[in-house]
């Protein structure tokens, strides 16, 4: 199952738009840079890429085409998501997103690379921060464990 960001939620409007300012300032840098090292264009172009709608429903068409289930939230699809993997419906969640830690998700898959590498991020359970003795780690590193 796939689930897929809604509308923008009226209240981050604001957020959103000083993300899309600075999102263009990167990208005004990136086709003004004439004498930028490598590692600064890299920069530049890793903070001015954005995702246009168009590629998002061609995405969905085409998941859909191949039979696979899309769920668009109504708005972001933190809840959702959380909701889904609660109730056994999703065994892991796709989320560059630390907010999914927030709603309660144990099995977050992050870092997804074109070569298939990632991280994926398993808290043994909802109180491991608390049941941890390992306090020199950080929260973090004492919930999830990596592999």
């Amino acid at each position: 199952m796939f689930v897929v960001d809604g509308r923008t939620l009226p209240v981050k409007h604001m957020t959103d738009s000083k993300r899309n300012d600075k999102r263009n300032w990167y990208l005004e840098k990136l086709n003004s840079a004439e004498d930028c090292s490598l590692e600064k264009l890299a920069v530049y172009e890793h903070y001015s890429t954005r995702i246009e709608k168009s590629l998002i429903y061609e995405v969905i068409d085409f998941l859909k085409f191949r039979n696979l289930e899309v769920l668009v939230a109504p708005y972001e699809s933190d809840a959702q998501l959380a909701f889904l993997l609660r109730r056994g419906l999703v065994d892991y969640i796709m989320s560059e997103d630390s907010d999914m830690i927030a709603f309660g998700c144990r099995k977050i898959v992050k870092g997804f690379k074109v070569e298939g590498k990632c991280d994926i991020l398993v808290a043994p359970s909802a109180n491991a921060a608390l049941d941890s003795e390992d306090e020199g780690s950080g929260i973090l590193s004492s919930i999830f464990s990596m592999s």
